[in-house]
């Protein structure tokens, strides 16, 4: 069982703080972008906390400049489409949707593509000021494949989800704040300390 320490993986880390369970996406030269070994790490420590009775709640946030930009691209080009298809990053969907306790995305950074998706899978968003939000997908020739479109528009309504998916613009914290897919907005140095807060109660 997890005492009050930080648990290195390969792509993520771990730190259990009283009663809170943080994880931290550990990418940051790839701006936390969520490769293969990513879902896998975060579907096993998910299920840990979630094993966990001393564990009441979870922060996920990033390190480095960015929540999470998104999918690896390069890693995904380079699999079979029988692999994505199949597998994926589907065990992390499905695990944030059946878990059982509350968590918080907290956006130290860029949050776009599935790095939104993944803020939008969690129960509140807060996002430090510099935070950007978006789905750029469409820069790609595809759609939001994670969720996105039927969370994005359950948050903030079918125009301005429509606006964000077909123009694929990030847009600030402020923005996100106003249109009702950001909790609330914090100055940067101190969202982790906001999040940890928001936690406790």
């Amino acid at each position: 069982m997890w005492g009050n320490s930080i648990y290195m993986y390969n792509t993520i880390q771990v730190e259990v703080r009283e009663n809170i369970g943080i994880i931290k996406l550990n990418r940051p030269d790839k701006l936390n972008s969520i490769n293969f070994q990513m879902v896998d790490e975060l579907v096993k420590a998910l299920e840990e906390i979630e094993n966990n009775n001393s564990i009441k709640v979870v922060i996920i946030t990033g390190n480095g400049k960015a929540f999470s930009a998104g999918a690896d691209v390069k890693e995904m080009s380079e699999t079979s489409l029988e692999y994505i298809i199949k597998k994926g990053h589907m065990p992390l969907w499905e695990k944030l949707r059946s878990f059982k306790k509350p968590i918080i995305a907290a956006l130290n950074g860029v949050a776009a593509g599935g790095g939104l998706e993944l803020a939008m899978a969690c129960d509140i968003i807060i996002a430090a000021e510099s935070a950007k939000l978006g789905q750029p997908e469409i820069n790609l020739g595809i759609i939001p494949g994670a969720g996105g479109t039927q969370r994005l528009t359950r948050a903030i309504g079918k125009y301005r989800a429509m606006e964000l998916v077909l123009t694929g613009k990030l847009i600030s914290s402020r923005e996100a704040e106003a249109y009702g897919l950001v909790n609330k907005v914090v100055p940067d140095n101190s969202l982790l300390d906001e999040a940890i807060k928001l936690g406790k109660q």
